[in-house]
Parts: C-alpha cells; structure tokens; sequence
C-alpha cells in the first residue's frame, strides 16, 4: 500500500507542477525608475513610425530596451510625423474564435493602411477643431457616433485618441484631465491607455494603440490595445517573436497535452481501476476519491492545452484551474487520509469520516465560488478590465498553489513523524518523503 501511495504521489507531483505552468503567466517585480534621456533627432522607428522625436533609446537599442523593462520605465513622451496603420487586423486562425486575447497571438493587416497623422490633421483643419476640443473637452456622451458622422465615417474616435498620444507635438496626451469627459468608454481608454514598456511584452519593445474590436477580424464589440513591435515590424497584442514564437507556443501546448494525457492513461491503468474494483469491494469509497480527483485534473489539463490552442482564453483559465483544484484537493484529500490512518492506529479508533469528506468539501465549493466570481466579474466589464481580471484569477490560484504547498509540507512532516511513532516506516520507504521530494 505504501509503494502505491508512493507511485500515487510521484504523479500528483509531477502534475501540479505542469498545471501551475499552464497558467503561463509572467511576472516580473517593478524595480526603481531612473530617469531616461529622449532623443530629439527625427527618426523612423520600424518601417510604421516615421519622424518621431522624443523617444527612449528601447525602440531601437535592444539591449537598452532589456535593461528598463525589468524597472517598467516609462513610454516617454514620444510623436511621430507619420505613422501608417491598418484599417483592419486579423487574429490567426488558431485564435479565430478567440473572445480574450493570449499573449501567444499576433494580428496581421487586411486592408489597406492610411497614415494615421495626416488623416486626423486634416479632419482637424476641416473641422476647425483639435484632437483635444474633440475628446476632452466635448459634452457628447456618445463619442463615437459623433466623429463617425462628422467625419463621413472615415475616422474612428480611436484614431483621434492614437493622433493626439502619437502626432500632436503640443500636447502630453498623458497629463490631461480625462474626469470631465463624459463619453464612458472614451473616459476609460485615456485613463487606461498604457504608458509603460512593460505592456507590449519582456521579450522586445512594442508601441500601444488602442483599436475597435471592429477593426479585428470576427471581433464585433468594445475596444482593445495592441502593439507595434519595431524590432520585426508587425502589429500584435504583445511583441513576443510573432509567427515564431506561436510555433514554439503551438510545440510547447502540445508536449503538455501529451504529458497530461499519458499521465490520465498511466493513472486509470494502475491507481484508478484496480483501487476502484478494492474500494467496491470492501465498500470503503473514500479510497477511490484522490484518484478520481487525479484523472479530472488530467482531464482538465488537456482540455487546458487543447483550448490554448483553439479556444478562448476563458476556457484556458476555467479549464487550468480547474486542473490546480482538482490536483490541490486531491494533496488534502491524501493528507485526511494519512491523518485517519494514524490516528486510527495510535488511538485505536476511527476518526469522524464525515470530517475526512467536510475539509476536500470546502476547499472544493471555497476556490469554485472564487472562480465564478472571478469570471462572472470578468464577463461583465470591459474587454481590458476583462483581462486585468483573468490576470487576477492567475494571482489567485498561483496564490492557492502556494498556500496548499506549504499546508501540505507541514502536514506531511507532521504525518512522518507520528508515522515514524507508530512503525518502522523508513524516510526512504515512506510516502510522504515522495511528496517532501
């Protein structure tokens, strides 16, 4: 029994450590800002962004972008005299149906482009007005509809609000007063609108701008910001290698899909079935628990790389965390188990069953509520606000992991050294030294 418990461990293991990487979040700690110097000499940053002054020395220097993404420097006060965007983008077939966005995925232009700085400058001197008159200082609560009628829907108020960040010289987009617009969405934006070089990504610097979800492919609602990435000239919703770094993601989803699933094989061959045919037999359902557990979050796992592939980010976050709950139950699970046992043996009587059922019980409904919390928050905000709260979730359940790894270390020490009291077990023989290990 103790060697099964052990083989049993060695795989929940090994799998808690492949569900916590599915969550493929990157996390870097801000570190202190210092001051960065702007050059002033016109320059063509990409093949896009052409007579811009004022930029930092990240957007052509890769090395220098590598030392300030690490203290999350600022964008700097950067304008461009001309800069040619899409009109539309298209998300890669993969992400076709894509509602959230995964770092992995890059857009392509569909259309024709238009230089971005000379479109606006000349609605302005048509229409007597600046980019600033127009969206700080308007009292129309729908913006949108107004700049598309005024301007014979050839712009768009996310031109505007790029025009005035990127090619206006006279104004600093960031330090304007945004409390008195009163267009909602518009309001959000501004204040959103990314200004660190983080944003784009910690692999190569990238430019934001905000786009209608209109203007990408089979996205009909809200906004979102995506990234001009220099270093390889394309646009994408982060600057992570574009089309090469999405074959290394589509290699490394499927080499865990496939360690998720030969992991659900070897687990239903020789923990599942032969415990469930003793568990019937003897009718002590309870031992059948964890490797039920193990096989749903083997499950989830796979449905986890297969949705990273071809889903939704949605159901990337619902499916791998599910993944961690099932795994972090079944780490409580064993321990009531063990604790049962021992007490059973030192004080020669059972322990309450129904407390051995109640704890996996909570912690099970706790983290699920959480969960739909979290997504149903998610669902019910912005598409940015929408990804700040899938971020939110990542934070949750890494925290969750963390937190059932240390209850899971003390317990187990605690469990070896009670089992050590009551038997000749040795460290090397012993189950919990597995999960020690």
């Amino acid at each position: 029994m103790l060697k099964h418990f052990g083989f049993q461990s060695l795989i929940m293991i090994w799998l808690f450590l492949s569900a916590i990487q599915s969550a493929n979040t990157l996390r870097i700690q801000k570190g202190e800002k210092r001051e960065m110097n702007y050059s002033t000499n016109a320059t063509t940053i990409g093949t896009n962004f052409k007579g811009c002054t004022n930029f930092s020395a990240f957007f052509t220097d890769p090395q220098v972008f590598l030392e300030q993404v690490v203290r999350n420097a600022p964008m700097g006060p950067m304008k461009c005299k001309n800069i040619e965007m899409w009109k539309r983008f298209k998300v890669p077939d993969p992400y076709q149906g894509a509602m959230f966005f995964a770092y992995e995925q890059y857009t392509f232009g569909v259309t024709e482009s238009f230089d971005l700085c000379e479109s606006i400058q000349i609605w302005e001197e048509k229409l007597q007005t600046t980019c600033i008159e127009l969206l700080f200082n308007s009292l129309e609560n729908d913006l949108s509809s107004k700049i598309q009628f005024i301007t014979q829907n050839q712009t768009t108020v996310y031109d505007w609000i790029n025009y005035c960040n990127y090619c206006r010289k006279d104004i600093q987009f960031s330090k304007q007063n945004y409390w008195n617009i009163r267009d909602d969405n518009v309001r959000e934006i501004i204040e959103y609108f990314p200004n660190q070089i983080s944003f784009c990504g910690f692999g190569e610097a990238g430019i934001p701008f905000v786009v209608g979800m209109n203007q990408i492919k089979l996205q009909e609602t809200g906004y979102s910001f995506i990234c001009f990435c220099p270093y390889q000239n394309y646009y994408g919703f982060k600057c992570f290698g574009n089309s090469r770094n999405l074959t290394y993601a589509i290699i490394l989803e499927s080499l865990f899909t496939s360690i998720f699933a030969i992991s659900f094989l070897i687990t239903c061959l020789t923990i599942l079935l032969p415990r469930a045919k003793t568990s019937f037999i003897q009718k002590q359902y309870y031992n059948i628990l964890v490797p039920m557990l193990l096989c749903l979050s083997q499950i989830c796992g796979v449905l986890t790389q297969i949705a990273s592939l071809f889903g939704t980010d949605l159901a990337v976050s619902i499916c791998s965390n599910l993944t961690v709950i099932f795994l972090g139950i079944a780490l409580v699970s064993w321990e009531m188990h063990w604790i049962r046992l021992i007490y059973f043996v030192m004080q020669k009587k059972r322990l309450f069953s129904f407390i051995s059922y109640l704890v996996p019980l909570i912690l099970f409904i706790s983290t699920i509520l959480a969960m739909l919390t979290c997504i149903f928050s998610v669902g019910s905000v912005g598409v940015e606000y929408s990804l700040r709260m899938a971020d939110n979730l990542s934070y949750l359940l890494l925290t969750l992991g963390c937190l059932i790894t240390v209850v899971f270390t003390v317990c187990s020490i605690v469990i070896y050294v009670l089992l050590k009291k009551v038997s000749e077990v040795s460290l090397i023989n012993s189950p919990v030294s597995f999960h020690l290990l």
